[in-house]
């Protein structure tokens, strides 16, 4: 059974940039963002430099970012790379290879030539060496060491061959291969290193096994994949090599391991690699790096070994249980999903976190996540594909509505008795996505969360909050939208409902709640319970509450209210000074209608149309205010405002 291989078994011609860079990465390569049009790399890319693309989810941001960026892999120290600008090169490099009865797995058409590309045994001697292809037409150029080769779809290149699976299955190449290449190029091949007799604190080598021996080297395989990265593999065959000092028992051994795997092609690749696994290392490859590899692999220690095989490792990591789980080596990737990390819905809820929303019915909950959500898609900060709305609480229709919605923000909808959807698969979903790495960049709003777990139970609860850690550590988003106590708290505010095992597991929680009921539209505010991270302490909304409005009328009328505003409309009369003040100057020295009033206040300063209202008709004369202004009738019974004439001494007197 062969892999699957996105670039062979697909037009390469059909892959962008972003997605070949995501390919190679995930075949094992190392990958470089190159700037168009040049042979420059865009981050820092050597190996002490620090500045490596370490994780899938890094190599995916910065293609999102830069998409025409082209992409190049790092070529050493495991890979060497041919490079034929010429056609006499062309037919050198195939001479020299079919003399050495090998045949390269990938071949890159370039603009001059092709790249030839192999993987290097262990121990070979490989240095980059470029050549002007004008006085030495038959030079092959090598790319070793730490180089950068630039790989299809960049500019000007293709794939004319593409056999690999995945690094390790490149064919691998030895020092005759190497040093034959050098010489064509006219060049003194690099002296092997002297061999130096092992220090006398190493063991000497195992040349014959007992049973007991040869039957602990089998049960320490046995909880080890074959198919390992290249690195792995081949310290499980140094390991074997040095344990049976080379004999054919361990190379019988390492034979039967890696026929398991997937990648397995023959035994003649077995004893090819076998060759170069020496035992006369100054740091060789024992045992105890089997031992180690071995208890990773199952989470637990194993038995001591016989005296003979005692597993030499290094002081404060032997035999110690949480080993297996340590994050040592990780940071550069978590720092990486905090860079990533933006707002979700406006200032309320962050990537990364499990944010809870409580409200009382009918205070627009649903509308304004929606309202929040669509912006955050129009403005590039969410990915729709990525988002996951489950509608557990609506009928029929509502559903349509808001799945319409859906699709048109290209955003996925899920719902309990739809497609096979139901609740109960909801909670193991999350801990599958943290294992597979789905959960970084999803986003998964729950509506209403008590369709999935009971809030008044406690253990319920923190089971709930237990599924969902792992998720959110791996940069999964939830927002849960819940709802609140029937009864009030002694200063007339909303009390979340359920026990309070939801709210102290969640990153931040809110209570949306109703702040001024107007006879045309209603204001709500979110105020924060509960923060990690860089959220607003509150956020005012308004919408339309006309009865028969479509839902997605209802969801256009959504508007953003700042807190002064709201302020001013919950201070009462102490707010009016600058919409009365506004009112005169709109009045002037003639009759303005209503309207006109009205368009003439709200243009000139921040306020809403009720509250323009509500002072021109309090301080109307006879109203009961301070009567400011007068109301007469007009042509087709208009209501026409003027300001008073003022009072002369003689009328006073």
């Amino acid at each position: 059974m062969t892999h699957y291989n996105p670039i062979k078994n697909r037009d390469p011609e059909s892959l962008t940039r972003a997605q070949m860079a995501l390919v190679l990465y995930t075949l094992g390569f190392v990958v470089v963002p190159i700037i168009p049009g040049t042979k420059r790399p865009a981050i820092k890319w050597r190996s002490d430099q620090g500045g490596r693309l370490l994780s899938r989810r890094s190599v995916a941001r910065y293609w999102r970012k830069h998409p025409k960026y082209d992409v190049a892999i790092v070529v050493g120290p495991r890979i060497i790379m041919l490079d034929a600008d010429t056609p006499e090169a062309e037919a050198r490099l195939h001479e020299i290879e079919a003399a050495h009865d090998l045949t390269p797995k990938i071949i890159v058409r370039t603009s001059r030539g092709l790249h030839h590309y192999f993987g290097l045994a262990d121990g070979v001697i490989a240095k980059a060496d470029g050549l002007d292809s004008k006085s030495n037409p038959t030079g092959i150029d090598i790319r070793a060491g730490e180089s950068l080769a630039i790989v299809p779809p960049s500019t000007s290149k293709s794939f004319e061959l593409c056999e690999a699976n995945s690094l390790e299955d490149l064919g691998v190449v030895g020092q005759n291969f190497v040093d034959a290449i050098v010489r064509n190029n006219g060049r003194k091949p690099a002296s092997p290193p002297a061999t130096s007799t092992p220090p006398a604190s190493l063991p000497a080598p195992i040349t014959t096994l007992t049973n007991a021996e040869e039957a602990r080297i089998q049960n320490l395989l046995s909880h080890l994949e074959p198919d390992l990265c290249y690195q792995d593999w081949s310290h499980v065959g140094m390991a074997v090599h040095h344990a049976t000092g080379g004999g054919q028992i361990g190379l019988d051994l390492f034979d039967q391991w890696s026929s398991g795997g997937k990648k397995y092609i023959g035994r003649h690749d077995i004893q090819n690699a076998w060759k170069y696994f020496s035992t006369e290392r100054e740091d060789p490859i024992t045992l105890g790096t089997l031992i180690m590899m071995a208890n990773q692999a199952k989470q637990q220690l194993l038995l001591p070994a016989p005296a003979t095989m005692t597993a030499q490792l290094p002081e404060g990591t032997q035999q110690h249980e949480l080993l297996p789980y340590s994050l040592r080596g990780m940071s550069t990737e978590f720092t990486e999903l905090l860079e990533d990390e933006t707002h979700v819905l406006a200032d309320i809820a962050i990537t990364g976190q499990w944010t809870v929303i409580y409200a009382p019915p009918n205070t627009g909950k649903t509308l304004l996540t929606l309202f929040l959500l669509q912006q955050a898609i129009k403005g590039t900060t969410l990915n729709p594909n990525r988002l996951f709305y489950v509608n557990a609480d609506d009928n029929f229709r509502g559903l349509a509505e808001k799945l319409a919605i859906a699709e048109e923000l290209g955003f996925h909808m899920l719902a309990p008795g739809h497609a096979g959807f139901k609740n109960h698969m909801l909670m193991p979903l999350f801990g599958q996505m943290a294992e597979s790495d789905n959960a970084a960049g999803t986003v998964i709003v729950l509506d209403t969360l008590k369709k999935f777990v009971d809030l008044m139970d406690k253990k319920q609860c923190a089971a709930f909050g237990a599924a969902v850690r792992p998720y959110t550590l791996k940069g999964g988003t939830l927002i849960c939208l819940a709802h609140v106590n029937k009864n009030r708290d002694k200063h007339g505010k909303s009390v979340f409902g359920g026990v309070s095992d939801i709210l102290d597991d969640a990153d931040c929680g809110y209570i949306l709640d109703i702040a001024d009921k107007g006879d045309d539209r209603r204001t709500v505010r979110f105020e924060n319970k509960k923060a990690r991270g860089n959220v607003a302490d509150s956020a005012v909304f308004s919408y339309r509450v006309e009865r028969g409005i479509a839902y997605r009328e209802l969801l256009d009328s959504v508007q953003s209210v700042s807190n002064e505003l709201l302020d001013k409309l919950l201070d009462g009369p102490d707010a009016d000074a600058d919409v009365i003040d506004a009112i005169r100057s709109a009045i002037t020295d003639e009759s303005k209608t209503r309207s006109k009033v009205l368009g003439s206040v709200m243009s000139s300063i921040d306020t809403s149309r009720r509250q323009v209202e509500r002072v021109l008709d309090h301080h109307t004369i006879g109203s009961g205010g301070d009567d400011l202004w007068e109301c007469n009738r007009g042509k087709h019974n208009a209501r026409l405002y003027s300001l008073p004439e003022p009072l002369t001494p003689e009328s006073d007197t």
